[in-house]
């Protein structure tokens, strides 16, 4: 479908900056409208990179969890005394869930109720490790804290990129003028 959404607000942002905004002389006005403007192109940018960047989060989501799964799993003892026992079956349900059908499109709205339910058995299996490490091997136990660490980095370096400030067109940042 032509035009698509993000070529849709590309167009308001570039008439709004192109039409509007150097007509305005107040500078509170003048605010407000770079302030639009930077809201306009973000969304412009998510609509086309949210989707694929959730898609790969998660993915590698899922493959951390299955590492804390399999620690918990193959450490003896570890599965059947709390709070371990309690969240490799969180992780056992959330991994088992399905969040569309197998011919359904994948949504934006599934793929981000997706990483929700993905993202609350990590954030028990970080306190849930942090809190009780004993059970473990050194080794093992570091290697998966180390996986969670970095796919939390990948994570953080992905969303970065939808609330950075980016170059602004036509902004003299020293003078505020536009």
């Amino acid at each position: 479908m032509r035009p698509r959404a993000d070529e849709i607000v590309r167009s308001v942002a570039w008439t709004f900056d192109r039409h509007i905004v150097p007509d305005l002389t107040d500078p509170f006005a003048k605010s407000l409208a770079l302030s639009l403007g930077y809201l306009l192109r973000n969304v412009e940018q998510r609509l086309r990179e949210e989707g694929p960047a959730l898609w790969a989060d998660n993915r590698e989501i899922r493959e951390t969890l299955g590492s804390v799964r399999a620690l918990i799993k193959t450490t003896p003892g570890a599965a059947e005394r709390e709070p371990f026992a309690a969240l490799v079956a969180e992780i056992d349900a959330v991994l088992a869930r399905q969040f569309r059908g197998p011919d359904d499109y994948p949504t934006l709205e599934s793929i981000t109720d997706e990483a929700t339910a993905l993202r609350w058995p990590l954030a028990h299996a970080i306190g849930a490790l942090r809190g009780d490490p004993a059970p473990f091997e050194p080794a093992d136990y570091e290697r998966v804290r180390g996986e969670i660490r970095a796919y939390l980095k990948r994570q953080l370096e992905r969303e970065s990129r939808h609330v950075m400030v980016r170059s602004v067109a036509g902004l003299d940042s020293l003078s505020g003028r536009v």
